[in-house]
C-alpha cells in the first residue's frame, strides 16, 4: 500500500517530468538530461517532508535544482565555455559566413571565432550564464529568471551588461556578430 508521500511524489513526477526533461535538455543536452532530472527528483524525494506541497514552490525547486545540477555537470566535464562557444560559432556565425573553401576567408573566420570565444569567456560568470541561456538556449527572460531565482529585470540587466561588454571587446567584429544574436 502506497503512502501519501509516495502518491504525492508520483503525481508530481508525472506532472513535471516532461517539462523538466525538456529544460535539462536545453542546459546539458539530450544525453545527460535524464540523469540530471533523475538526480533532481531524487533530491526532491529526499526533501519532500521539508518542502510544502505548494505547486509553485515545488516547480521552482525543481527548476533551481536542475539548473544547479546541470551547471555542475557542465563544469565537471568542462563543457561550459567550450559548448557555449561551439554553439555560438555553429549556430550564429555559420549563417553569415559561407564556406567557400577560400583560405583567406577561413583564416578570417578562425580569427573572428577566436575573438568571440575570448570575449564570451571573459564575461563575468553570471553574465555568461544568462547570455548563454538567452542566446544559445533560446530561453525567455522569464524562464531564466524563474530558473535562477532572480527578477526578470536582473536577467535583462545581465544581458545588457553582456552585450555591452561584447560590443566593447569585439569592436568592429561586433557589427558582424550582433545580427545573429
Amino acid at each position: 500500500m502506497q503512502t501519501v508521500k509516495e502518491e504525492s511524489y508520483q503525481a508530481i513526477f508525472r506532472k513535471y517530468y516532461p517539462r523538466m526533461f525538456y529544460y535539462a535538455k536545453r542546459i546539458v543536452g539530450e544525453d545527460a538530461a535524464d540523469d540530471v532530472v533523475q538526480e533532481a527528483f531524487l533530491e526532491l524525494w529526499n526533501r519532500m517532508d521539508a518542502l510544502e506541497t505548494d505547486v509553485p514552490q515545488i516547480e521552482s525547486y525543481l527548476y533551481k535544482t536542475i539548473y544547479s545540477r546541470g551547471l555542475n555537470y557542465l563544469k565537471r566535464y568542462k563543457k561550459v565555455n567550450t559548448a557555449a562557444i561551439e554553439d555560438i560559432n555553429e549556430m550564429r556565425m555559420s549563417c553569415y559566413f559561407s564556406s567557400l573553401g577560400d583560405g583567406e576567408q577561413d583564416m578570417e573566420n578562425m580569427e573572428l571565432r577566436r575573438k568571440i570565444n575570448q570575449a564570451i569567456g571573459e564575461l563575468p560568470d553570471k553574465c555568461r550564464e544568462i547570455f548563454v541561456l538567452s542566446y544559445l538556449k533560446d530561453m525567455k527572460n522569464s524562464e531564466i529568471a524563474l530558473m535562477m531565482n532572480v527578477s526578470v529585470r536582473t536577467v535583462e540587466a545581465h544581458i545588457y551588461k553582456a552585450l555591452k561588454s561584447l560590443r566593447a571587446r569585439l569592436g568592429t567584429f561586433f557589427v558582424f556578430f550582433i545580427p545573429f544574436l
